[in-house]
């Protein structure tokens, strides 16, 4: 019983609010943003996911829409709206087995990109998920190239801890690895 809770308490803290935005489970009627930012080859270049349908956003969020709480092993999204509820983009968290760290990525529509929305977006699912659940550890990887990613983990307050090679994409990249610790919450 207790377990369930913790996996549950970060996903029961929504929505939260920022200064300028609301974190919250996405839903059905998110639709429209979400495929406007999720269909763009331009967005899609150095993240994890491919460029989508509407009828594949569609079903990615018929599996999102929800309050189910944050599984270790799997990977759960939410969303990133503005105070009028209208969705600016969307962050990814996996959590580890063992639920010591959490691994996250995030995308924000092009159009909203440059306003410190993902700072803020970073800051704020840092303070959640260190408040409720027992993750030690948050990290993240970003492709060396995407330098507004790069200043962006920086400004959230992690810190760069090492980077690899990657295959991306069917590319050989760089990739910069991030992370903040418990102990070294700014």
């Amino acid at each position: 019983m207790v377990r369930a809770r913790q996996e549950n308490a970060m996903i029961a803290h929504l929505p939260h609010r920022t200064g300028r935005l609301l974190l919250r489970t996405l839903r059905l009627s998110d639709v429209d943003a979400f495929h406007g930012y999720r269909s763009r080859e331009d967005v899609a270049r150095l993240q994890g996911w491919s460029p989508m349908t509407r009828e594949q956003a569609l079903d990615f969020l018929r599996g999102e829409a929800t309050d189910a709480p944050l599984l270790p092993g799997t990977w759960r999204q939410i969303g990133i709206a503005a105070p009028d509820d209208v969705l600016v983009g969307d962050i990814g968290i996996h959590l580890s087995a063992d639920r010591r760290v959490a691994e996250f990525g995030l995308s924000i529509d092009p159009r909203r990109q440059g306003q410190g929305l993902g700072t803020e977006a970073v800051r704020a699912l840092v303070s959640l998920l260190l408040r409720h659940t027992p993750v030690a550890t948050i990290v993240a990887a970003t492709d060396a190239r995407n330098l507004s990613c790069l200043r962006m983990l920086d400004k959230a307050g992690l810190r760069m801890t090492g980077e690899r090679t990657a295959v991306f994409k069917g590319e050989t990249c760089t990739e910069r690895l991030f992370a903040i610790e418990r102990d070294d919450r700014r």
